[in-house]
């Protein structure tokens, strides 16, 4: 649903109430793209999963069909309706973001969460990659919930995701 009462300094944002939902994320962005200076902002990748749309489906072998950008690539990659799933209960995943090029300094942001309550705890391995596949950072997330990682890069590179 579209912003209502926008003004200079504010607006009203709107949705529909999801059944079950006791709270929202609501993430707010001022992207900001001055050639040369401090500070700069630029989104090179959105994902949401939202192609995602059949239960329990392997998908590492066409997941162009199922991302919003092409490129994807992984093992043991599920679609989960509405969200991804990397790697099962007997079997690790990786999933690989497509190359991308970019210089300076980069912030990962993803939403982590258990697939199912009995689940152990969860370890999640993000690499940076160049682009000769060699890994240049790298980090490991033990939480759920919104998680950022942080590196600095050089040119093209990808990030893969590894349970």
């Amino acid at each position: 649903m579209p912003a209502t009462d926008i003004t200079e300094n504010s607006f009203v944002a709107n949705w529909s109430a999801v059944e079950y939902a006791s709270e929202y994320l609501v993430e707010l962005y001022k992207l900001v793209n001055v050639e040369g200076k401090a500070g700069d902002v630029e989104v090179v990748i959105e994902e949401d999963f939202l192609n995602c749309n059949k239960a329990a489906t392997a998908i590492q072998d066409n997941m162009d069909t199922y991302m919003s950008v092409a490129g994807w690539t992984g093992s043991n990659v599920y679609s989960e309706t509405g969200m991804l799933c990397v790697g099962s209960l007997n079997n690790a995943g990786n999933l690989t973001t497509p190359l991308f090029d970019a210089e300076g300094n980069v912030t990962i942001t993803l939403k982590v969460a258990k697939y199912n309550s009995n689940a152990s705890d969860i370890k999640l391995f993000i690499d940076i990659l160049d682009a000769a596949g060699k890994v240049v950072a790298t980090d490991v997330v033990s939480a759920v919930g919104i998680v950022e990682f942080k590196a600095s890069v050089d040119d093209k590179f990808s990030v893969r995701f590894s349970t």
